[in-house]
């Protein structure tokens, strides 16, 4: 789904909760950023919750606040996530994908939970294996919606792939190198608490 229909349907919906998800290196971080801004939310990032902890990621979720969480680890237990969270999947090409983790030189660190499923090549990249995890089953669990990472390209925040070099594998912004836990957009317009 387009970056604007999928705002356009969360503010109809009223969704105030929602998790950017799929596999790592698929756009996850800068999804949730550009939804969290669109939507004058609170970003969050995966370290907030240790990269995949449920529990911390519940816990976070409790507060009923309006926020946008980055947790491509937790993909494999989404369904498991409170019926109030819209789960989105980053939908972004394989091949872009694989190129980002060779990038970055990111590697799998845990794929007990595919493994323990017995129904994955484990043969496949991990990327792979969440898109089927996420088609094959997830879907038929809850409700999940996908962005795709090629309708961000005409936001004023999208930096172009050339732009990306010297980018850190978590950076998001253009000027800034870290990003930080938690983002909150709900202030006015130009003025972003951090």
């Amino acid at each position: 789904m387009e970056l604007k229909r999928l705002l356009k349907t969360i503010r109809m919906e009223k969704i105030t909760q929602i998790a950017v998800t799929g596999a790592n290196r698929s756009g996850t971080g800068f999804g949730a950023y550009i939804l969290a801004r669109e939507l004058k939310s609170i970003f969050v990032h995966e370290r907030a919750f240790s990269t995949n902890d449920l529990k911390a990621f519940t816990k976070e979720v409790a507060s009923k606040e309006r926020m946008v969480l980055m947790c491509p680890s937790l993909l494999h237990c989404a369904q498991r996530f409170p019926e109030n969270v819209l789960v989105v999947v980053m939908n972004r090409a394989l091949s872009e994908i694989l190129e980002s983790q060779r990038r970055c030189n990111w590697q799998p660190t845990d794929l007990r939970p595919y493994e323990e499923m017995r129904v994955f090549d484990m043969s496949q990249p991990i990327a792979h294996i969440k898109y089927q995890f996420a088609d094959k089953y997830l879907s038929r669990e809850r409700r999940i919606e996908y962005l795709d990472y090629d309708s961000l390209y005409g936001h004023p925040d999208f930096v172009e792939r050339r732009g990306r070099k010297g980018f850190g594998c978590h950076q998001i912004e253009k000027k800034k190198k870290v990003v930080k836990i938690r983002m909150d957009f709900r202030k006015k317009k130009g003025k972003v608490k951090k």
